[in-house]
């Protein structure tokens, strides 16, 4: 009886480490596609792709990482996307910027699914798409240039959006991504001479500035950009697109004090992104063998003897 209630003890420390430390498999790409191969600076995050909608081709596409290299067309829409953002299931859904149609993307299988056009939003000036993978809440940013922007929630089963609140100095904004950290919202302003990264308050759409920079400014040299967050690391990825050049930059971003990083250039793209961070296999570290085997063990040792 004894060694049943010992064996049954480790089994239970097993289950419970791997149920924590456990490996996820990645879902694969499929479906056809052209593959090409941008202008790269630098490497980037380890171990997860980048998804993004791509303007300039109107194909679903990915980025390998790191390096953001390999851009491969996924499948093709000639939907205005205004943005898009991964479910915990691994799944990207979009929002078209005109229109309010909301899309369901399954990587797996390769399929598009038009979910009908969310009520209760503006049918225009959506730019932004963030999930709460925590929740299951999906926020949509809505901003029409020059008037204050505003925060939405969308409740995906009756394809329901509520107005949450105005975004307050935020004019211009464009791009918006749940940090699962803190569990707010960051989201970026553009303005002539600089660009605002602000914190946004998702019960609530209160607005925190965090900082500013020169690095890029979206505002005169192009138009659109969207970010994400990589929940393994809580990197805030930034792309914005110049529209003289038809090539994007991808931007690391450290949320604390607003400090941009090139990481990419990525050309004859426009992308609005997304990082599936619901698949990445977890490394399992030499000490979680000690965890799962040799203190269990120890234990039935030490039952058996004493």
């Amino acid at each position: 009886m004894k060694k049943i209630i010992s064996s049954l003890f480790v089994l239970l420390i097993a289950v419970s480490a791997f149920a924590q430390y456990g490996i996820n498999i990645q879902k694969p790409v499929t479906g056809g596609g052209t593959t090409s191969s941008p202008q790269l600076s630098a490497v980037s995050l380890d171990g997860t792709k980048v998804y993004a909608y791509n303007f300039i081709n109107y194909y679903y596409s990915s980025l390998d990482l790191p390096g953001y290299n390999n851009l491969t067309s996924v499948n093709y829409s000639e939907s205005y996307v205004g943005g898009v953002d991964f479910d915990n299931e691994g799944n990207m859904y979009a929002i078209t910027a005109n229109g309010g149609n909301l899309w369901i993307e399954d990587f797996e299988t390769g399929s598009i699914t038009n979910l009908g056009t969310v009520a209760g939003i503006p049918t225009n000036y959506l730019v932004g798409l963030a999930f709460d993978n925590q929740t299951g809440k999906l926020y949509c940013m809505q901003c029409d240039w020059g008037s204050a922007g505003n925060l939405y929630s969308i409740d995906i089963s009756t394809m329901t959006a509520t107005l949450i609140g105005s975004l307050a100095g935020m004019p211009n904004c464009e791009g918006i991504a749940f940090n699962a950290s803190d569990r707010m919202l960051y989201g970026f302003n553009f303005q002539s001479a600089q660009t605002q990264l602000y914190k946004i308050n998702p019960s609530t759409a209160a607005t925190t500035l965090v900082g500013t920079t020169t690095s890029f400014l979206n505002y005169t040299n192009g138009w659109f950009g969207d970010c994400d967050f990589n929940d393994l690391n809580g990197e805030l990825i930034y792309s914005t697109f110049d529209d003289n050049t038809t090539v994007s930059t991808i931007w690391s971003i450290d949320v604390s004090n607003f400090t941009p990083t090139l990481e990419a250039t990525v050309s004859n793209a426009q992308l609005v992104l997304a990082v599936n961070t619901n698949g990445k296999p977890v490394h399992v570290k030499w000490y979680y063998f000690i965890l799962v085997f040799l203190i269990p063990v120890g234990i039935i040792i030490r039952r058996r003897f004493i």
